[in-house]
């Protein structure tokens, strides 16, 4: 996985987790991220799959990569590794 790519899993993982995964729309991601959806579908073919990318990434996080985050967005990563980690 690249770096950009995992920047913008980070971001999403944000969105999902302040609005939640069913409210969010591949236009709401691409709008909240600043990038077409033409480019969003460049790195994912659908929800379902952003979805499980954001599951797998948050997964590997735990406590060892949770200081990638926290420099993000300090207290909603924070919520999202600690959730992870439990």
């Amino acid at each position: 996985m690249n770096k950009e790519f995992e920047e913008i899993l980070i971001k999403v993982a944000l969105l999902y987790r302040k609005y939640g995964v069913k409210s969010i729309t591949m236009d709401d991601v691409a709008h909240e991220l600043g990038i077409s959806k033409k480019t969003l579908y460049q790195y994912v073919g659908e929800k379902t799959e952003l979805v499980g990318k954001v599951v797998s990434l948050t997964s590997r996080i735990g406590t060892g990569g949770a200081a990638i985050l926290v420099s993000h967005d300090r207290g909603r990563v924070t919520d999202i590794a600690d959730r992870t980690v439990e």
